[in-house]
């Protein structure tokens, strides 16, 4: 074999090496594209959590698998009417016992999830499958919940409970989805 021709191997490596490279940089830059767009802000939670990019975007894909293996589905109209007027009279409540309001809010939107095939036995988890479906509601029940908990120690004011309720209810009227409203 001549230099010439060792030469040219080489230089034919090198390039395929290169396109290698920027294919898999390229890869990399279209996974983190994509699931900063499903996962909105739960991208930049999962990556504070986490500490750096690529464990997060690996967390992010097994919350995506494992939501897919779940059997979520719609709730059926009456079950909807039913939560709606339970939400209403909660709400009415609020007024008189934000307190308790605030954790009966918590304990009829774990109902409607596991009503639609959510599991609701861990939090953590609970949170993260739901940021599959809801990611831009994902970070309002996780701050509504730690209100709640805080209600329970006697630790939220007033306006810390209003704010869990309506952070409770934008993700509530979307677990409630269907053809009308039945949460306002």
């Amino acid at each position: 074999m001549e230099t010439r021709d060792i030469i040219i191997i080489a230089v034919v490596l090198v390039v395929v090496a290169l396109l290698a490279v920027a294919l898999l940089a390229f890869s990399r830059k279209k996974r983190s594209r994509d699931l900063q767009g499903e996962f909105g802000p739960e991208y930049g939670q999962a990556v504070d959590e986490h500490g750096n990019r690529r464990q997060a975007e690996k967390d992010l894909g097994d919350r995506h698998d494992r939501r897919s293996d779940l059997d979520i589905h719609p709730l059926d109209e009456d079950r909807r009417q039913h939560f709606g007027s339970a939400w209403r009279q909660l709400q009415m409540r609020f007024v008189d016992d934000p307190e308790t309001s605030v954790v009966e809010a918590n304990s009829l939107v774990t109902q409607a999830m596991s009503e639609r095939g959510y599991p609701t036995d861990d939090l953590k988890r609970q949170t993260e499958d739901l940021s599959v479906d809801h990611p831009e509601v994902a970070g309002d029940y996780r701050e509504a919940t730690r209100i709640a908990e805080a209600s329970k120690q006697g630790q939220a004011t007033t306006e810390e409970l209003r704010e869990a309720m309506l952070r409770y209810r934008s993700l509530f009227a979307l677990l409630l989805e269907g053809d009308s409203p039945v949460v306002q």
